[in-house]
This record gives C-alpha cells, structure tokens and sequence, in this order.
C-alpha cells in the first residue's frame, strides 16, 4: 500500500526515493544515514543529494549531488554551505527556508518550483527532502531528490509578470 505522501509527488523518481526512504524509516519518524545503502538504489543516484544539517539548522553544507542535479545547476557544490553557493535572488532563502521546515517539522517536503528569464520557464523542477537522524530525534542530514521536468527555454510562463527569477508552484509537508 502507497504511502500517503506518494500520492502528491508527480514524478516516479521521486515517489521511488520517497518510497525507499519510508521503508527504511519503518515504524521510526525518520531514518539515520546509516540506514540507506547506495547500492540499494542505483538507478536514483544521479538525482539524489545529502546535506548536513548544522546547529540545528542554523547552516547546512552540501555533502553529496547527484550527476543530474549538478547537470541542473551547472556546478558541483559538494562540500560548500547552501548560502555559499545559491543565487542572491532571493532563491537562497527560499531553498533554505525549506531545509529549514524539514529541519523543524522531522518531516518530508515535497515541493516544484520554475526557474524565469525574462518572462520566460527556462527550467521546472521538483523536489523532495526527507529528514536523516542518528538518535531519532533531531535531524542531523536531509536526503532528498531533484529532477527537471521541464527545459521548456522560450516557454511562455502563464500570467505570473514580476515574481522574479523563481516561482513556486507546489510546497507540501509529507506524512
């Protein structure tokens, strides 16, 4: 029987990292990182990431990106903090702002966002992040998963004039 968060993630990538992640949480809130094995999911690890969670949430520092993700962004940031290396648009404390939710809320979110040029969807993406846990209770890394769905340059974004280089679609807390 699906989750019921796997019902709101529009992508079988995603539904397949979140489903992975649920089984390994088990009856628990959330798994630790030392649950997960790679080898397990080898065809979703050019989508997934790891990020530390610092002081409780005050930074968080990329530990490990998956090829389609640095594809995506055009760079590798592993090893660099999240305010180090995001755009300053506004996106920065828009990503982090979610980071920080899942840090809070022990929970996944899901959320789809497009990225705008000049009134125009350059890139749609979705994204998961689901809480890590050494002792159960505080996270301490999120694992999550990040596709584009749409490359859509010169795509006409739908009547959304001055919301910036960003643009968020869907944000969903998971059970």
């Amino acid at each position: 029987m699906p989750e019921a968060g796997e019902a709101t993630i529009a992508d079988a990538r995603l539904r397949a990292l979140f489903g992975y992640w649920a089984e390994k949480r088990g009856e628990r809130a959330m798994p630790a990182r030392a649950d997960l094995d790679p080898l397990e999911i080898p065809t979703l690890l050019p989508i997934i990431g790891l990020v530390d969670v610092l002081d409780g949430g005050a930074r968080f520092r990329y530990r490990l990106i998956g090829t389609e993700i640095v594809d995506v962004g055009g760079h590798d940031p592993t090893g660099r903090f999240l305010d180090e290396v995001l755009p300053d648009s506004g996106y920065a404390d828009y990503l982090i702002g979610m980071f920080r939710e899942v840090t809070r809320e022990r929970r996944p979110l899901y959320g789809e966002s497009d990225f705008r040029g000049q009134s125009r969807i350059e890139c749609r993406v979705r994204r998961l992040l689901m809480p890590l846990s050494r002792d159960g209770r505080a996270v301490d890394m999120i694992f999550g998963g990040q596709v584009e769905v749409a490359s859509g340059r010169g795509a006409q974004a739908p009547g959304d004039e001055g919301t910036g280089p960003f643009h968020e679609i869907a944000r969903v807390l998971l059970e």
